[in-house]
Formats: structure tokens, C-alpha cells, sequence
């Protein structure tokens, strides 16, 4: 693997990881290496804050979760605080993941399973996303403000390899 600078990340799954860039207002895109020589960037932008006007009377929701958000994704270094490692194991663990087949009956569709894209880049890919989102919802729940309506919306291309 090249030499990372002081800029760069290592998780413990040894994927080299680049510093997020500042992007627009308060749009971030955020690059990544996969394995096998792929460079990904992870645009994300459009936050929102549109929470089911239905939900149960029990459900907050706060319109503040917009602007926390925003104010983390401007200044925080996401793949810092994203737990990639973390969120890959729980994607793993979770055997909650089920699939439809063409008869119509339910298959399981996780980790170990048949139906999971068990392929390194997939996965990682899938969870540097899932660990961004995570760490965006525990900030903006850490400032005790609830994140139900809150959402966001990405974009990310992926160079090198066979396309």
C-alpha cells in the first residue's frame, strides 16, 4: 500500500481513506480507497428536514435536526468519526436482511448467506455511507435533538479498476 500523508486514515481493515473537502455550501465530498486500487468520492449534500406529518404522536421531531447537521457535515472530519469497522460488523451481525424470491417466498440476504455481495469493495463501500450517516444521526441526537425527518442525499463516483 503507498505511503499515507498525515492527512490520511488507516482503519484497522488497512483501506486508505483522504481527508473530506470542503464542497459548495454545505456539501461535502469525502474520498476513499477501496482495496483494489479504486479511488471513491462521496459527495453529500441536500440535507433535509421532513419528517411523516402521520407519525405517532410519540415520535418527536425537531426542525433544529437541519441546521446541526449542516453545521456537522461543514466542520466535522467524517471519516474520522465514521466507525467503518464498526458499521461492518453490524452489517455482518444483523440477520434481519431478507430477500424475495421469484416464487415469492422470503430468503435470507446477509452476511454468509448467498445472496450477500460479500466482495471487500462492496462492503466497504456500502458501510463508509452507512457509518457517515450513523455518525451525522448520533451527533445531531447527542445535542438532544431528535432526528426523525432528518435525511440527506449523496453522490459518489468511483475511479480505477475496470470500471
Amino acid at each position: 500500500m503507498p505511503r499515507l500523508t498525515s492527512d490520511e486514515k488507516v482503519t484497522n481493515l488497512g483501506r486508505r481513506m483522504l481527508p473530506l473537502i470542503a464542497w459548495a455550501h454545505f456539501d461535502l465530498p469525502g474520498s476513499f480507497h477501496l482495496q483494489i486500487d479504486i479511488h471513491c468520492e462521496l459527495r453529500i449534500g441536500e440535507v433535509i428536514y421532513s419528517p411523516d406529518p402521520n407519525r405517532p404522536a410519540d415520535i418527536a421531531a425537531d426542525p433544529r435536526a437541519e441546521q446541526v447537521a449542516r453545521d456537522f457535515l461543514r466542520t466535522a472530519d467524517l471519516l474520522m468519526v465514521a466507525d467503518v469497522d464498526a458499521t461492518i460488523t453490524t452489517m455482518r451481525d444483523r440477520d434481519e436482511n431478507w430477500a424475495q424470491s421469484e416464487d415469492g417466498t422470503a430468503v435470507p440476504f446477509g452476511y454468509g448467506t448467498d445472496n450477500y455481495n460479500a466482495d471487500v469493495d462492496v462492503e466497504y463501500n456500502m458501510a463508509v455511507k452507512q457509518a457517515i450517516q450513523v455518525a451525522v444521526t448520533d451527533h445531531v441526537e447527542a445535542m438532544g435533538i431528535p432526528s426523525t425527518g432528518l435525511g440527506y442525499q449523496s453522490q459518489e463516483q468511483c475511479t480505477g479498476a475496470d470500471q
